[in-house]
């Protein structure tokens, strides 16, 4: 990051929060939708890269104090709440006192197999996924929207339908015509199985990937989940990775493992979504060659 680009982040702290003392702000990390800096060497503070970004951030700010006290693992507490639009920052951003554990580039080798941390991640995913849908509704979440649905009250399975025609358009002049068939069972097959619909939607985070846990190895704890920018409401097993199945305690209903391993194959099709609509042709090729490896045909890929 340049020295400008950081400096502008530290005047929008400073003109939003004049009483806080900033001794020091450094580059922590980014994702597709937000930039993170650490200030003072102990508040993380959130900054939203585009428009819809900062309007889920807003959600968050509603959504996440009252869902901290029904979870078994920390969650930020945004301490700093910007203004929607301000001088130095044309967003409303956040910041929070860091969560104590490590995250995930900094895990030892041995973390990731290990089942501890899975173990709690499922004791999370049980009490996320009991919050009252209809309370989450009234603080704004909304059923998921994928990419290319067509509208706000979409359904979950509509929202798959609208991804399935998007993914067709998109991958079809830069497929074979053999990776496109492949593509048109592996959503078909889903999408005509009522079963796979047979659900409650619940609250999820949205995004449960590893890079979003905080451990401490030493204890052998999950000491925290951040990062609730695609919450929404829908299928839990969205949710749940395939490992800590065994640990989780929520809903599940028929076909819940097929479900799960369908939505973790949806990755190269988000992948390619992203970086076509962002000029991210990394990604694009990312996304590319997993399909053409075959991966949405071989079990456990």
């Amino acid at each position: 990051m340049t020295a400008d680009r950081l400096d502008r982040y530290r005047a929008a702290i400073l003109e939003n929060f004049p009483g806080f003392t900033l001794d020091s702000l450094d580059y922590l990390a980014e994702g597709w939708d937000s930039l993170v800096c650490l200030a003072n060497q102990r508040y993380i503070f959130r900054f939203p890269k585009r428009p819809g970004v900062a309007e889920r951030l807003v959600l968050e700010t509603r959504l996440l104090p009252e869902l901290a006290a029904n979870l078994p693992v920390s969650i930020p507490n945004f301490q700093f709440i910007a203004q929607p639009s301000s001088l130095n920052f044309p967003y409303l951003f956040v910041g929070y006192k860091s969560l104590p554990g490590l995250t995930q580039p900094d895990w030892p080798d041995e973390v990731g197999g290990a089942s501890w941390w899975k173990a709690h991640l499922g004791d999370f995913l049980t009490a996320l996924h009991s919050f009252p849908p209809e309370r989450a509704r009234q603080l704004g979440v909304k059923v998921k929207e994928f990419p290319g649905t067509a509208g706000p009250d979409t359904t979950w399975r509509e929202g798959l339908e609208d991804f399935y025609r998007l993914a067709r358009e998109q991958v079809a002049v830069l497929l074979s015509e053999d990776a496109q068939d492949e593509v048109a069972i592996y959503f078909e097959d889903f999408l005509d199985d009522d079963q796979h619909f047979d659900f409650e939607p619940v609250l999820l985070h949205g995004d449960l990937s590893e890079d979003h846990l905080l451990v401490d190895p030493a204890r052998q704890r999950l000491t925290g989940v951040i990062d609730f920018g695609d919450v929404c409401l829908g299928d839990p097993a969205f949710d749940v990775p395939l490992d800590v199945l065994p640990y989780y305690r929520g809903p599940t209903g028929p076909n819940f493992e097929q479900r799960q391993l369908f939505y973790r194959r949806l990755a190269p099709f988000f992948a390619i979504n992203f970086g076509l609509e962002h000029d991210d042709l990394a990604l694009v090729d990312y996304g590319l060659h997993i399909i053409k490896q075959g991966s949405l045909s071989r079990p456990g890929a």
